[in-house]
């Protein structure tokens, strides 16, 4: 009998100390670490609301305040985008951080810290692995990868982004550009003039381009890809801005659900397009001037040079495209749109711009060469992208116990480095901050600030964005079309309303008044 209980008991034995081994790791990732860095930032003289289960309490009620009115045409959307982070800094003053859930987020707005934790790569890493891993379906690819597996594919991809691909782009940007002009000439024919909500219409633009200069197909053909990576941001954006349960990733709820499923159909429509280049290529047709070509043709030609080392696999490559599919459009389109609103809003500037544009093109088809001597609309597209930042805030974490400036930094702390703040900071700027003002960039970028490091709307130092060259050319390659064809107006009916959605979106879109010169 004695013998028959010792054995019973191993079992129990056995599973309460595994309940106590599970306990105490959630006790430790959910409350013993979160307080460990807590207290060692407050050590370092960081200054933030106190560490509590339910994460912070008021990040959602200011963000859902803010976004419930409009603001005036002349107002910081730095109170509209991001209300937490101006409640932070003034309640805590500069040297602050607030709770991203379990993880303390340190405010970095300091542009020498801002260029260390950007050049220090290997040490401060992009923070996907603090969100929902089922987010990492649209947030994955390029923009995830750290150390020598980013060094490779960053290598491999760049390529497709090297100027001479970007020349062979420009047909592509122009026909798109026609195709919509020439909708609008119709729409406004007989009448001079007329309102339009050019944020959809832009949106759809900025589809045709990259579909065609991605995939090498017109827009109708990747409308479903389209839609499908438009509802895959939308859920990832709930997930992240949810609380990050472990293991609920697992659970067939309808959310997880469903991001699994369009992920399936996207990788199989891509799959078809990758397998229609690959057959074309080994039959000796031209691979084509897009995107997925140019890496199918790489990796072929990887592949018969015996260097296994420089190739990408089918589905690494459907993960970049989605990637900058979703980000080329995002940014495209809100640079585009904004440079609209903003030269509706200062006639003068959009004379001088379009003045610009007859003197280098006349009526004749944009160069790659003048598009980049457009000197006037350079300087407006840099003072837009200062006052409308495409991305409001990039982040990363520190991978390791480390050092930022004179501070000691434990592993696992985030940091949050809001160009939205930065780029509104009169220290930096003046105190003309909140003034549409391109001639800050007559002499170039590095003069245009009282700091370097102050304006990164691109990100900063080696992984700065791939792809800002391309939403630069195809921004002045519309903005060049556009300004030749019409005269834009702020309609009466437009409401301001930025708001951040991982860009910063027009809420109510953007309604102007076009009048066809």
């Amino acid at each position: 009998m004695e013998v028959s209980t010792s054995y019973m008991l191993v079992p129990v034995l056995g599973l309460l100390g595994y309940v106590i081994y599970c306990f105490y790791n959630l006790l430790e990732m959910y409350w013993l670490k979160p307080k460990r860095l807590e207290k060692c930032l407050r050590k370092q003289g960081y200054k933030g609301s106190p560490y509590r289960l339910r994460g912070d309490p008021y990040e959602k009620k200011l963000i859902g305040e803010a976004v419930s009115k409009p603001i005036g045409l002349n107002e910081n959307i730095v109170k509209r985008t991001m209300p937490h982070l101006i409640n932070t800094v003034q309640t805590h003053g500069k040297k602050c951080f607030y709770w991203n859930g379990r993880f303390p987020r340190v405010i970095v707005t300091d542009p020498e810290l801002i260029k260390e934790v950007m050049n220090r790569y290997s040490v401060f890493h992009k923070n996907f692995q603090n969100y929902d891993p089922i987010a990492r379906i649209l947030f994955s690819g390029l923009g995830a990868l750290e150390g020598e597996p980013w060094v490779k594919r960053r290598r491999i991809l760049g390529r497709a982004f090297h100027v001479e691909k970007l020349k062979l782009m420009l047909p592509a940007f122009h026909i798109s550009c026609v195709e919509m002009l020439s909708r609008w000439e119709s729409m406004v024919s007989g009448k001079g003039s007329m309102e339009v909500e050019v944020w959809r219409e832009i949106k759809d633009l900025t589809g045709e381009m990259l579909s065609r200069t991605l995939f090498g197909t017109r827009f109708a053909e990747a409308q479903r890809i389209l839609e499908i990576i438009n509802e895959i941001a939308a859920l990832t954006m709930d997930a992240i801005s949810s609380t990050y349960i472990p293991g609920l990733r697992f659970l067939p709820t309808k959310r997880n659900s469903r991001l699994r499923a369009l992920d399936r159909e996207l990788r199989g429509r891509v799959q078809v397009i990758i397998d229609q280049k690959r057959k074309a290529i080994i039959a000796g047709e031209a691979s084509g001037d897009d995107f997925l070509g140019i890496l199918v043709e790489s990796n072929l030609n990887a592949l018969k040079g015996n260097n296994k080392g420089e190739v990408l696999t089918d589905q690494d490559v459907i993960t970049e495209s989605r990637l900058f599919f979703f980000g080329g459009q995002e940014t495209g389109t809100n640079l585009i749109v904004w440079t609209m609103f903003l030269l509706s809003r200062f006639p003068d500037w959009q004379q001088r711009a379009r003045e610009e544009i007859f003197q280098v093109f006349g009526d004749k088809m944009p160069t790659y060469d003048g598009l980049n001597g457009l000197k006037t609309v350079t300087m407006i597209l840099n003072e837009v992208l200062r006052l409308y930042c495409l991305v409001p805030e990039v982040s990363r974490v520190s991978a390791e116990d480390t050092t930022l400036g004179e501070d000691f930094i434990p592993e696992g702390v985030e940091f949050q480095m809001p160009q939205v703040l930065v780029h509104y900071d009169p220290e930096y700027w003046g105190d003309d901050v909140l003034e549409f003002k391109p001639e800050r960039f007559a002499e170039g970028i590095s003069r245009a600030t009282k700091a370097q490091g102050a304006y990164f709307p691109f990100t900063l130092g080696v992984r700065v964005c791939i792809g800002d060259n391309f939403v630069l050319l195809e921004a002045k390659m519309a903005m060049s079309l556009i300004l030749r064809s019409f005269a834009l107006e702020l309609s009466p009916s437009y409401v301001h309303a930025p708001i951040n959605r991982i860009t910063t979106n027009p809420q109510y879109g953007v309604h102007l008044i076009l009048r066809k010169l």
